[in-house]
């Protein structure tokens, strides 16, 4: 009997022994294994076939027994963590950014974890620029007034008698505006005696209330 070199008939080693016509035992024995090995009972045998998908990948499997057919889909991706080197981009991501946030120059927020909170802005601070549009104006009552979110103003009215006065008796209040006034009967004047110099003897005029009453010419 020839021998099997390696698990493999040696070169020398004849398939078929030529008295009997029949396979030698050696390449019998080489066959027999091939085929324990690709499906007989003494062999490896697959008798189901499963397959566990995750993180969005759907598999179904027809036949496991026989003619295996196995399908994978490609769903929903939910991973529970992402690492990535570049950029991470798309329409719908959530979840929790566990980078480094720091706020600059900025006194009115704060930064607690992924939450900023914003505050009262201090007018008075470095960081407020610019000036107020119109429309964002407050309303001013008072003296001078104003609608809100607007610039016209008015001024109140203190005194309805507008009009011109002669002799007049007014009333100012402690912000210096009119608040009252009253026409007169005119100037009133007593002058008991006026004298006139020409250079000569003094002449005179006299008045009664108010009224010239008698006149002596100078000389």
């Amino acid at each position: 009997m020839t021998q099997m070199q390696q698990g493999f008939p040696q070169i020398s080693s004849p398939l078929v022994d030529p008295p009997t016509g029949r396979i030698t035992t050696t390449w019998l024995y080489l066959l027999q294994s091939l085929w324990n090995r690709t499906g007989a009972a003494q062999g490896g045998v697959v008798n189901s076939v499963t397959v566990n998908a995750n993180e969005g990948i759907t598999e179904t499997v027809q036949s496991a027994t026989s003619n295996v057919l196995i399908t994978l889909g490609l769903g929903a991706i939910t991973p529970s963590s992402v690492a990535a080197s570049g950029n991470v981009t798309g329409s719908n991501l959530s979840g929790t950014n566990t980078g480094n946030v720091t706020l600059l120059g900025e006194n009115y927020l704060s930064l607690a974890g992924q939450a900023i909170t914003a505050h009262p802005i201090n007018l008075s601070g470095t960081n407020v620029t610019g000036e107020f549009s119109a429309s964002n104006q407050p309303a001013l009552t008072g003296d001078v007034t104003t609608p809100g979110a607007s610039l016209v103003t008015t001024l109140a009215t203190v005194n309805s008698n507008v009009g011109t006065y002669t002799a007049a008796t007014i009333t100012v209040n402690a912000k210096g505006q009119v608040t009252a006034a009253a026409g007169g009967g005119g100037i009133s004047a007593t002058i008991t005696t006026a004298k006139l110099t020409g250079g000569g003897a003094n002449g005179s005029l006299t008045f009664v209330s108010g009224v010239l009453t008698a006149q002596v010419q100078a000389t």
